[in-house]
């Protein structure tokens, strides 16, 4: 469907794609047009900056100047009239990007596919993805917006703003409107940046009011005539255009009684003109130009259905000609539309003289839009018929379609223009409100609608309030089918679900979407939304495994039903729950899957993209990758920030803020974490993301040993090692037990230590009952830590030996590194017992030479201090080659030693540092700085 919006198109269309095409199409310019160039060089003149504000009331020639200035352009230009529908913000954005295909045709795919996302992103994130796109494009373009006048939503001005202060230097916008649009002219004026053309500029002068109604009007006016007229009509075009129309006919002395007798300067003498118009056309004319004054765009068999009569494209093709007041909208003179100021008039006048004929025009126009497909008009010339149970149906059969296409404000404003009894009498009708309503945050409201949608099902009359009579019943609904009712029933379940997830109810949340998807029809649109929904609420109860089985439903479900953006979003969720079970390989193949869905042809990714970068960057910095973590977290900054997504972009500033202290930059992970507690400031932020934040505060006053702030903390947490355990609640009492064991180290008479081995017991149960094995590791890593302070080497070396067991496979590097010399001295232990010593080696290699500045002495210098004698000069090289790989034989050759002296050097080796194995010997050398660390990681993901 998007495709064919922004399509050129040729041959057979169908009436959809054909009326849309209008709106995208480019006025094309009169032959007998009076030109203006001195208007059209300030329109080329203004492409050096940002913008062109062409604005003027309606009848000056905004649209024709526009159209004239586009036909002679050397640059491409896309046109988009605007109308009153495109207050909805997502039909704006469609529209939008529906113009901008007309220059290149990738543009805003991916766009296009996030408003169809169970949440879609705010404009400006929308734009900014369309941004980068024009950046990249190589030529200039302009983008005409015309009839902006009838824009009011402030999204759509701020939107517009946005887009304005970032245009690409290859972009023009264009902007003609009646009135001053609510956007910074004034700063784009002080900037130089917009050129504007008003009402004085765009009033015909003498010679163009000449050549306009003597060559194009065909009247043969003398100068005083002409100069006469266009001083009373100001240089009005269209004050002129109806006096000439009046004129035809008439000989030189009604001629000049006429325009004696006119005063064009009043604006109400243009109701007299059109009066003055149309009795001069021929009854059958006159009311075909009152009757077809109810359509917005008009072609000859939609005529000859509202009029009743045959005959109306020879009409439309007539009045074109006579030059009253008929645009055509496309290249096959089949679309046509009046001039918005005369369409206004011709309305006016059937309300005057024939209004009870307006509610039958509008319900045949409302019949014929229905039969050729135009769902969105008929349900527009309905409600104006009043005909509230044609468009009641109508809203049902597109109502859901349209609202997963964002356009919720286009539905709202038809359901509120409809009677309460009407909508609370159709359960659709209900859930659709619903729907919008739960969009907007107002969920008490949604549960009321939710009862009136179960009582209609049941076919109870439901009293209603003022605006019914009394004692008069709301009417019952139509009949359902079973699929329907299920469908209907179904979502009432997820708004229900969502709603319960919203207030952190769980456990409702997982019972309500099982509930949906029991009533919910195979191939329901919204089976995959509940499935995500469903997968979500068992992730927060702990249940990972029953997680990953609603998120592969989902995923089928939303790939069926053709939402990408819905899937991208199910497999991200999919890779941040594999990575809390431990699946870090797994984890990192499938963010990267939800990445690559996320961007457009164009190379530009969308908003989503921030959490799969965000999480990519969390396992990097886990492997130890820390360029190549912080690589993946600045881009997903970069695309989360303008698109206000909170949760990822504060993950994102965590992550940094974890990487600037494992390179020891203090004050970087200050400024990292002082950024995430700005970005968290939000209503219902995720756990996991604040839990994380609180975390990364935690290490960094350790990293800082300020004793003070972890004390501090315990305090204003208000937790307790006795606290009952929930999923998300485990989260902070994993803190609360670091932060025990760190209070432990510097006050060991203190209960801490023991505190914290008792909780860490009752996580390590609840984690591993959940299958959250990355916190398995986590607890383990603990325990292993505090054991050792209590002088338990023995025990901490038997968790240990299960830690770094559970921990190899998936290549887990900072759990270990992060907890600093303790850790190291633990480790080296592990490996001189045999215990994992390849593993323990890496880990070793890679602890940094030297801690961030801080009061706890430095690893080297802790574990030196246990080297009983120092190596020799020939030691020190055996065991470099020792570390190269090289057998005792290849040693001797190089050394040019016999082959039983190197086996002595290395008996020593093993005796000076109290190992048995080659493997133990180079874990130790390097973890004591004998041997350079190793230089780089032997990671499993290429970058």
């Amino acid at each position: 469907m998007v495709g064919n919006m922004a399509s050129h198109t040729t041959g057979n269309v169908s009436p959809m794609e054909q009326l849309l095409q209008t709106k995208l199409y480019i006025p094309r310019a009169r032959p007998d047009l009076v030109s203006r160039p001195r208007l059209i060089e300030r329109l080329n003149e203004g492409l050096d900056g940002k913008l062109t504000l062409v604005c003027a009331p309606a009848g000056f020639g905004k649209t024709t100047l526009a159209s004239e200035w586009v036909c002679g352009s050397k640059r491409p230009v896309a046109w988009l009239s605007l109308d009153e529908g495109d207050n909805d913000a997502a039909r704006f954005m469609t529209y939008f990007i529906a113009a901008l295909q007309r220059i290149k045709e990738e543009v805003g795919e991916g766009a296009l596919s996030a408003l169809q996302s169970p949440e879609p992103p705010p404009i400006e994130a929308l734009l900014t993805s369309l941004i980068n796109q024009i950046a990249k494009m190589p030529d200039p373009f302009a983008l005409v917006l015309d009839d902006y006048n009838v824009i009011e939503a402030q999204p759509i001005h701020r939107a517009v703003t946005y887009l304005l202060d970032h245009l690409p230097p290859q972009m023009h916008l264009v902007i003609a409107t009646r009135r001053d649009p609510p956007l910074p002219v004034a700063r784009f004026r002080a900037s130089r940046q917009v050129t504007e053309i008003r009402a004085s500029d765009l009033r015909f002068t003498r010679e163009e009011a000449t050549a306009f109604l003597n060559e194009v009007m065909g009247l043969a006016l003398s100068s005083d005539h002409v100069a006469a007229l266009e001083v009373r009509t100001e240089g009005w075009i269209t004050g002129l255009q109806l006096a000439a129309l009046s004129m035809r006919g008439l000989d030189a002395a009604h001629t000049t009684s006429f325009i004696s007798a006119f005063a064009g300067d009043d604006r109400n003498i243009v109701d007299y003109l059109v009066g003055e118009v149309l009795a001069q056309r021929p009854g059958g004319t006159k009311d075909f130009l009152l009757h077809t004054s109810i359509l917005d765009r008009m072609t000859g068999p939609l005529c000859d259905a509202v009029t009743g009569y045959e005959g109306g494209q020879d009409v439309l093709e007539t009045l074109e000609q006579a030059n009253l007041f008929v645009v055509p909208l496309d290249n096959r003179r089949e679309w046509y539309r009046y001039h918005h100021l005369f369409g206004d008039l011709l309305r006016k006048r059937l309300h005057q003289t024939q209004p009870d004929q307006v509610q039958t025009l509008h319900s045949r126009a409302s019949e014929w839009y229905q039969q050729n497909g135009f769902v969105a008009e008929a349900i527009e010339h309905a409600l104006a018929a009043e005909d509230f149970e044609g468009a009641a149906r109508l809203v049902e059969q597109t109502g859901m379609t349209m609202l997963t296409r964002s356009e919720f404000a286009t539905v709202s404003r038809w359901l509120e223009a409809m009677p309460q009894r009407f909508l609370r009498s159709r359960p659709w009708l209900c859930v659709f409100r619903a729907w919008i309503l739960q969009r907007a945050g107002r969920f008490d409201a949604v549960e009321e609608l939710l009862q009136y949608a179960e009582r209609a099902l049941q076919a109870v009359p439901i009293p209603i309030g003022s605006d019914q009579e009394p004692g008069k019943n709301t009417p019952l609904p139509p009949a359902l089918s079973e699929m329907e009712v299920g469908s209907i029933r179904g979502n009432i379940a997820l708004a229900r679900a969502l709603i319960s997830l919203h207030k952190g109810d769980i456990c409702s949340t997982i019972e309500l979407a099982h509930q949906a998807l029991a009533f919910m029809p195979a191939g329901d649109v919204a089976r995959g939304m509940t499935g995500l929904i469903l997968g979500i609420a068992s992730r927060a109860s702990g249940d990972l495994a029953g997680a990953q089985r609603a998120f592969a439903d989902a995923r089928r479900m939303a790939r069926a039903s053709g939402n990408r953006l819905l899937t991208q979003i199910i497999i991200w969720h999919t890779g941040y729950t594999q990575a809390l079970q431990g699946q870090l390989h797994q984890a990192i193949d499938t963010l990267r899957e939800a990445l690559e869905l996320t961007y457009e042809k164009g190379g530009q990714p969308l908003p989503y993209a921030g959490h799969a970068y965000a999480d990519i960057g969390k396992i990097l910095l886990e492997w130890n990758e820390l360029e190549a973590s912080m690589a993946h977290v600045m881009q997903g900054i970069g695309i989360s920030k303008p698109a206000r997504m909170v949760d990822a972009l504060t993950d994102g500033h965590v992550t940094t803020a974890r990487v600037r202290l494992a390179q020891g930059d203090l004050n970087g992970a200050l400024e990292a974490c002082q950024s995430a507690e700005r970005n968290v400031q939000v209503p219902n932020p995720d756990p996991m993301t604040v839990w994380r934040l609180k975390d990364c505060k935690i290490r960094l006053w350790f990293a800082q040993g300020d004793l003070a702030a972890a004390a501090r903390w315990i305090q204003e947490s208000g937790l307790s090692v006795d606290d009952e355990l929930s999923f998300v609640g485990e989260l902070e009492h994993i803190i609360l037990a670091r932060v025990l064991i760190f209070l432990g180290r510097e006050q060991p008479e203190e209960s801490y230590l023991a505190d914290a081995l008792d909780l860490l017991a009752r996580l390590l149960e609840a984690a591993e009952t959940a299958g959250w094995m990355g916190k398995v590791i986590e607890i383990l890593v603990l325990q292993s830590m505090a054991l050792q302070a209590q002088g338990a080497i023995d025990r901490a070396l038997v968790v240990l030996d299960r830690a770094l067991t559970l921990a190899e496979r998936e290549n887990y590097m900072r759990l270990f590194i992060d907890e600093g010399p303790p850790m190291a001295r633990l480790l080296y232990a592990a490996a001189a017992r045999g215990i994992a010593p390849d593993y323990a080696g890496r880990l070793l290699a890679s602890f940094p030479d030297a801690e961030p500045a801080r009061t706890v002495p430095s690893k080297i210098q802790e574990l030196q201090s246990e080297i009983v004698e120092p190596l020799s000069k020939r030691e020190l090289e055996v065991l470099g080659l020792i570390a190269e790989g090289l057998s005792n034989r290849e040693i001797a050759q190089r050394l040019v030693l016999s082959l039983n002296t190197v086996k002595g050097h290395t008996r020593n080796i093993y005796g000076k540092l109290g190992i048995n194995s080659r493997t133990q010997a180079v874990a130790k050398a390097r973890a004591l700085g004998i041997l350079p660390p190793i230089s780089a990681m032997h990671s499993p993901v290429s970058n």
